[in-house]
């Protein structure tokens, strides 16, 4: 687990030795007390909180947005933790609600930290897309002319067969 670059690795006006700072301010725990970190909640948390560090760059992250962070991974856990209640059918209002509301302090904390999802556009292009399936099915058309069997999706998601549409097929 690589907590180091909390206060351990930070300069300060008067710094103590490590045996008189905490496990959690050394980087060598969670916890300040209980947990073992070796149970299954632990590692998830663990998990998620790197995984948060690693987007922000760890190297440049406050104490105050590790916190912010570290909470976000603990409300992520256990947002987990209602979900599979819901999976099993065992959630209740109460459950909903909880899980409504924590959800919407888990994105506040993350807004405050700068997180924030940027999808990639991965959708191909029409000609992309004729182009691989054209090479994934062999023509059942027997004449040997690449695409032909692919008459039918072009009239689907071009609205119109290819002779309609002024271009041939591939």
């Amino acid at each position: 687990m690589k907590l180091e670059a909390s206060l351990a690795s930070r300069p300060i006006a008067a710094p103590r030795p490590a045996a008189l700072r905490s496990k959690v301010t050394n980087g060598k725990s969670l916890f300040a007390v209980g947990g073992d970190m070796r149970g299954p909640w632990a590692r998830r948390l663990r998990d998620v909180f790197e995984l948060h560090l690693s987007d922000l760059g760890p190297d440049n992250v406050s104490e105050a947005e590790r916190s912010i962070v570290r909470r976000a991974a603990v409300l992520t856990v256990e947002l987990e933790r209602i979900e599979s209640r819901f999976a099993l059918d065992k959630g209740s209002n109460d459950d909903l609600d909880l899980y409504q509301r924590t959800a919407g302090n888990l994105r506040r904390l993350l807004e405050s930290v700068g997180l924030e999802r940027r999808p990639r556009d991965v959708t191909p292009s029409l000609a992309e897309y004729l182009a691989s399936r054209a090479e994934e099915t062999p023509s059942d058309t027997g004449e040997g002319e690449p695409g032909a069997d692919l008459a039918p999706e072009v009239e689907t998601l071009t609205g119109g067969p290819p002779s309609e549409q002024g271009e041939p097929l591939p």
